[in-house]
């Protein structure tokens, strides 16, 4: 408890830790950078995770895999939407249960919609799968999602191989 105290004592959001069990409180309290708990706090309090789903995403390093992490205050209201820079990690992490030696784009992209489910977990809250060589203009995306608390459309372009300029171009059209 002293240490709960000493952590949040500038004034902290007591009340958003209502909404955190002790256990949550526990294996968030032992992160020491204050952008990364608040992170974590952020999560728990927008997805509802379980004590054990808390625990995997502290244990696979999503708060490390996200690309903007300059200063992330715990969210003041419940409702309060969180930003794409707040979800998207990188490297997006996709466990395979068979063991591929040469993975084609075709093999990747069957791999993430034969388990769409933990794909969209590991994207985020939020999202929704729109379809899969979906026609934009003249060309077509791999995977395209939507996001309803963003209210954007989110464009997945799968490329195995080091990215190119002209592969740039293609996602920036």
């Amino acid at each position: 408890m002293r240490q709960l105290y000493l952590t949040f004592q500038k004034g902290a959001p007591f009340m958003l830790l209502g909404h955190l069990s002790w256990t949550h409180c526990k294996h968030i309290l032992s992160i020491k950078d204050e952008n990364k708990r608040n992170y974590y706090i952020n999560l728990c309090i927008k997805q509802n995770l379980t004590k054990r789903q808390l625990i995997d995403k502290i244990k696979s390093n999503e708060y490390e895999r996200l690309e903007y992490k300059n200063k992330i205050e715990i969210i003041n209201d419940i409702n309060e939407t969180l930003t794409i820079k707040d979800m998207i990690k990188n490297p997006i992490i996709i466990n395979t249960s068979k063991n591929i030696d040469k993975l084609s784009e075709k093999a990747l992209k069957q791999f993430i919609l034969d388990s769409i489910e933990k794909f969209l977990l590991e994207l985020g809250v939020g999202f929704t799968y729109v379809g899969s060589e979906y026609k934009l203009g003249r060309y077509r995306c791999d995977l395209l999602f939507f996001n309803y608390e963003l209210n954007l459309f989110i464009v997945i372009e799968l490329k195995i191989r080091e990215l190119r300029p002209a592969d740039i171009g293609q996602i920036n059209y």
